[in-house]
């Protein structure tokens, strides 16, 4: 009977194996493997001949073979092994792997990793001595191989906003030049937690669009009343890149739209994007921060030079002005009531605003507020 079975098993196992075969195709120029137990797929190199690649290579993540899809999960040992006429080569996001040795050439100059890589294996990019740009699309650090990096002290890295320190933390990551937000252009949306208190500050490295998030309101520091030490909130909606920014609402986390914006603030805020040192003074301007002491809300004076998280904002004001003061008053121009009529004056020569901060070319025809000598005006 023990015969019967483990003949039976073998039997079993034979069968399984032939029947999960491994197909090797050439599909618009790209080598696979394909799985058709599982219809995943690894790009490599090919033999009978090999493919020595070239030119800019973008690795789909789907192909098609036999009318069945297969999807490109890994790529495999040497795939652009002393390929000296590549240039560079994008890693879609459904690959969770590379083998070890995968490119190499000395013409390229660009290589671009997908959000889903788990895995980096030794010498993943070796002798590229023209590569100058590395994209990561992970949030979460790759596991690496020790070695997975030959010299990067030319070569800058970006990737995902919130992930820079994760990076610059990391080895062998950390050995690139410079460690950077990924460029606009690779990024949709981005976003932001507010605390408990329910008010911040934020500064984002991408413009962004708070018109159709709701629960949360942006503003900028738009003016200084020097006779009552407070300065005035103004709500916006369209934020260039860089632009500190209070935040308010519930407490939570808000996905926010990264949409290019034209619009120019004039804002008393300072953004910082980077992990930095913030003194009390900066030139000629007294810095402050945000926070609440004794039940009141507002800026308070930076009272030694210490570490500065990145995306936050401080605020900045003529010393001249503040006479010192450690404390400045913060109003919300959307929460005041009872504005009278303010007469259009005649002088061309004072510069107007929109409500978000755009400048006119001259004074205001029409019904509405508007921004003048730092101060709000409404127009009836």
């Amino acid at each position: 009977m023990k015969n019967y079975l483990f003949t039976l098993f073998l039997l079993f196992a034979s069968y399984s194996t032939f029947a999960q075969t491994e197909i090797e195709v050439v599909i618009d120029g790209i080598a696979y493997f394909l799985r058709e137990w599982d219809k995943t797929a690894t790009m490599w190199y090919g033999r009978n001949p090999p493919i020595i690649y070239s030119g800019d290579i973008i690795i789909p993540p789907y192909i098609k073979y036999n009318n069945d899809v297969y999807t490109v999960t890994d790529i495999g040992d040497y795939a652009f092994d002393n390929c000296q006429e590549l240039t560079s080569v994008v890693i879609p996001n459904t690959v969770t792997f590379t083998g070890c040795y995968v490119i190499s050439g000395k013409k390229v100059t660009s290589v671009t990793i997908g959000s889903g890589m788990d895995d980096l294996g030794a010498g993943f990019i070796y002798d590229c001595d023209n590569l100058r740009t590395v994209i990561c699309l992970a949030n979460d650090v790759p596991r690496t191989a020790k070695k997975a990096f030959d010299d990067m002290s030319n070569v800058t890295l970006y990737v995902p906003e919130k992930s820079v320190e994760a990076y610059k933390n990391a080895s062998p990551w950390s050995s690139f030049k410079a460690i950077l937000p990924l460029p606009q252009s690779y990024v949709n949306e981005t976003t932001m937690t507010i605390t408990d208190a329910g008010i911040g500050t934020y500064c984002s490295n991408y413009d962004l669009d708070f018109s159709e998030v709701t629960d949360i309101k942006a503003y900028i520091i738009s003016a200084f009343d020097y006779n009552t030490g407070k300065v005035s909130a103004l709500r916006v909606n369209n934020c260039p890149a860089e632009t500190g920014l209070l935040v308010k609402g519930e407490p939570g986390t808000y996905t926010i739209p990264v949409r290019p914006s034209s619009t120019y603030c004039v804002n008393l805020l300072v953004g910082a994007t980077a992990p930095m040192t913030l003194n009390p003074t900066d030139g000629m301007n007294t810095n402050y921060i945000l926070s609440k002491k004794n039940g009141d809300l507002g800026f308070y004076k930076v009272q030694s030079s210490g570490s500065f998280a990145p995306n936050k904002a401080y605020l900045q004001l003529p010393t001249s002005l503040v006479n010192n003061s450690n404390y400045v008053g913060l109003t919300f121009d959307d929460e005041i009531d009872g504005i009278n009529d303010i007469a259009i004056e005649k002088n061309t020569n004072k510069e107007w605003f929109t409500i978000d901060g755009i400048k006119l070319n001259a004074a205001p025809q029409q019904k509405g507020i508007y921004i003048k000598d730092g101060k709000k005006v409404v127009i009836k």
